[in-house]
């Protein structure tokens, strides 16, 4: 697991405003509320391609993560997978530039 990444989404989620979860995800690009969008290496292909579909019409940078979605569990201090988080707020992290590099 990259530890950049690791770090900067912890942080984003400690101090920033994130919204995890498929549906919410897809909820806010639609609305255009997210500035960033994190996936799990574990998100099937079919979601990853609606995702990355959404946010380029969003205008939004979207980052596939090397780490599956339990570890994405993990980052974000719950006890269950998460696939997909969307950042509203980056906080204190700089996830916003690791996102768009």
């Amino acid at each position: 697991m990259p530890k950049e990444m690791e770090a900067s989404i912890r942080t984003a989620y400690r101090t920033g405003d994130v919204v995890i979860g498929l549906s919410r995800v897809r909820k806010d690009l639609v609305l255009g509320k997210l500035k960033a969008v994190v996936y799990s290496s574990s998100l099937p292909h079919k979601r990853a391609d609606e995702l990355e579909n959404l946010a380029k019409l969003s205008e939004v940078p979207i980052r596939r993560a090397s780490f599956t979605s339990v570890d994405l569990g993990h980052l974000c201090n719950k006890p269950f997978p998460i696939a997909v988080i969307g950042v509203k707020e980056f906080g204190q992290s700089d996830l916003g530039a690791i996102v768009k590099s």
